[in-house]
Order: structure tokens, then sequence, then C-alpha cells
């Protein structure tokens, strides 16, 4: 495992050189929470022989859109999405085409869509169910993040069933957003239970592109999934810089400001009155019987 994970920046001319493929495994772009284009997204790829998988929150316009434009730079773009669970964990799920894609955005996806297309009603034992049933592959997007986006967490406090981690394949080991310490967690994690691994840069900046990638001597999509799964890939890249996460989140902030008011109301929902509350109200029962 650790001999697959080097914490460098990428050289992919060096890369290539050597027969891999190189592909930023995570992606935001102007149809998520950031700006950037999918034009200059395929442009900068084209220009530095980098793959991308694009993985917007919950929506595949830019997967759709960067099809369409890649004609003329011959990009491999691997069709793929972000899609969140109601628990908060976060899990990247690739296909090998845009029409699986599609079929699965309109089947599963949409239909569990809030006002706030970032947040999604889907139950994470629902989420790894229905990836069962297509073509496509699911990896744990930053799994060690902080709550309530960590993973880990979520199944040692039995907030998650631990069956469902023997069918997630694949953990993301180097997030260009989290802490080195939190990617060495995701690393040692995925030792442990034996994962296979993926990287990306969670980039919501251009520049960021291409800061992690998930390398494989593979020409297509079908055969650079494929040698995730049969762990034949190595994962190469370096953390973004606190700077460069400020701005980030930032640019993220900026587009989640307008629906604010769902979110907490969705959090408050889900979070503190169907979880935090029962159990203060609990507390104080047994208060009062101790008391009388």
């Amino acid at each position: 495992m650790i001999e697959r994970v080097h914490f460098e920046k990428p050289l992919l001319k060096q890369l290539n050189a050597e027969g891999y493929k190189c592909v930023d495994m995570h992606c935001h772009t102007q149809y998520s929470d950031t700006y950037t284009r999918i034009s200059n997204i395929l442009k900068k790829c084209s220009r530095n022989g980098l793959g991308v998988a694009i993985t917007d929150h919950n929506e595949i316009k830019g997967c759709l859109d960067a099809e369409k434009k890649n004609r003329k730079h011959n990009v491999l773009i691997i069709p793929g999405m972000e899609v969140s669970c109601l628990e908060g964990p976060h899990f990247l799920v690739y296909f090998h085409s845009t029409g699986e894609l599609k079929e699965y955005y309109d089947n599963v996806v949409k239909r569990n869509l809030i006002k706030n297309p970032h947040l999604t009603t889907t139950r994470l034992a629902d989420l790894i169910e229905s990836t069962e049933k297509y073509n496509c592959m699911i990896s744990a997007a930053h799994p060690l993040n902080v709550s309530p986006w960590n993973l880990q967490k979520k199944i040692e406090k039995g907030r998650c069933d631990d069956s469902i981690l023997r069918k997630i394949p694949c953990f993301e080991v180097i997030n260009g957003l989290m802490a080195r310490k939190m990617n060495l967690k995701a690393m040692e994690w995925a030792r442990e239970c034996d994962k296979c691994i993926t990287g990306g840069s969670d980039s919501h900046t251009l520049k960021k592109m291409g800061s992690v990638v998930t390398c494989s001597k593979a020409d297509d999509i079908d055969s650079f999934l494929k040698s995730i799964l049969k762990k034949e890939n190595i994962v190469v890249g370096k953390e973004t810089k606190t700077g460069f996460r400020v701005i980030s989140n930032m640019k993220s902030i900026s587009k989640h400001t307008k629906y604010a008011g769902c979110s907490l109301k969705f959090h408050y929902d889900h979070r503190v009155k169907g979880k935090i509350k029962p159990k203060i109200m609990e507390k104080i029962e047994n208060i009062k019987e101790k008391i009388l």
C-alpha cells in the first residue's frame, strides 16, 4: 500500500513517459460549488497530458458539457459525481460512460435532491446499495474528514452499519484539500481494510487541478477503472497549502450562501432535532427519575 502512495508533486511529463495515464479523480466546476469553467479545465488537461474526473456535488451538467467540448481536446474524461448522503459522508461514483452516469443520476440522485443541490436525503446504506445495480466504481471521498463527513467515526459510533464498509471498494487516500495527517490516516485505514485507492485534488481552483493524480498504465476509461480495482495503480500528489485552501473555501462558501437557510433547516431536522434533541430529553428524564 505505502509504496503505491507518493506524497510529492506529480511530474506529469515523467509519469507519462513511463507509460502512466494520470487522472485527477476529484474536480469541481462552475456547475458545482466553484467557478472553474469546463473549457479551461480541458485546455489545461490537454496542455499537460492530464485526464480528469469531473465530480460535481450531486450534479452531472459539468460531465455532459465536458463531453461535448472534448472533441477538439481528446482528454480522458472519467464520468463521475460526488454524491452526498443524509448521514454526512460523501462518495465519489465513477462510471464507464456518460450515458450510465445520466441514468444513475435520473433514477437515484435526482429524486433525493432538496433546494440546496449540495445536500441529498439519500441514506448511506441506500446509496451504497444503489451503486451495486450499476456499472460503476465507488470511492469514499476524504473518509477521515471532520464531522459530519468522517466515515470512519460514523461507523465506529454505530451511526452506519459496519457491513457497509465491506461494500465500499475504494478509499480516497490523498485529497488535496485535506491536511497531511488526515490523508495518512485514510491511507492507513485503506491498508487495514484492504481497500483499493484513489486520489484527487478536490480542486475548486484551476491552478490546483492536477496537484493530486491517480496513475495507471491504461488507455481508456474501462481499463483505467479496472486497474484501480485490481490494485495496479498509484496515487501521487501534495496537499494544497493553507492560503489556497482558504481561497477554495471562500469560493465554495460564496456558492453555498444563497442556500444558508435551507442548509440550516436540513441540519437541524436531521442532526439536531432527529438525534441530539432525543438524547437531551432522555438525559432530562433520567435526572427527573433520580430526583423523584
